[in-house]
């Protein structure tokens, strides 16, 4: 995307300065639109690779009760930065993205997601959990089965957020 600014100038001092700064702000706009540009794309990169890994998911209908869903804010300039944010929604999102219970996350106290400590989500340090140490357990059913329990074995931290930010990167080194 090219963009052609015409400016003129008499040859007087004051009219380079209106110059100099005329040209500073048509730089600055182009500035804002490239960034803009660059971060809707980061986003759009971001957004199709956290669908594709939530999309991917093995669901059986054991593990999880539903699947998270994902989406983007508007790409929006404030004050000198250019924002956009991809979100995983859902009730069971921080366990789909940092995995849950033992039996897929062996030992209690961590996570194959690499950011788990330090945000504070590896197994077992869910507030109010209470089988992280368990390889199995039943949870209430909202399926309505039989017994009214649900088998589980927890989840497997499954990272689309982390793949999405992995995409993103790649890109921007050009290792895609």
């Amino acid at each position: 995307m090219s963009r052609e600014v015409e400016l003129k100038a008499d040859v007087s001092e004051k009219s380079l300065k209106r110059l100099l700064e005329r040209f500073k702000a048509e730089a600055w706009n182009m500035l804002i639109n490239a960034s803009a540009i660059s971060v809707d794309e980061a986003a759009q990169i971001a957004e199709t690779e956290a669908r594709h890994v939530v999309a991917s998911y093995p669901f059986k209908g054991d593990t999880t009760g539903s699947l998270p869903t994902v989406s983007r804010t508007e790409t929006v300039y404030k004050g000198g930065t250019c924002e956009a944010e991809i979100r995983l929604n859902g009730e069971e999102a921080v366990f789909f993205e940092f995995g849950a219970g033992q039996y897929y996350n062996v030992p209690v106290g961590s996570s194959e997601h690499p950011r788990a400590a330090e945000t504070g989500f590896t197994i077992g340090s869910y507030p109010g959990q209470t089988h992280a140490g368990d390889d199995k357990w039943y949870l209430p059913d909202g399926m309505k089965t039989h017994s009214g329990l649900r088998y589980t074995h927890g989840t497997m931290a499954v990272m689309p957020l982390h793949t999405a930010k992995m995409a993103v990167v790649n890109k921007l080194k050009g290792n895609e």
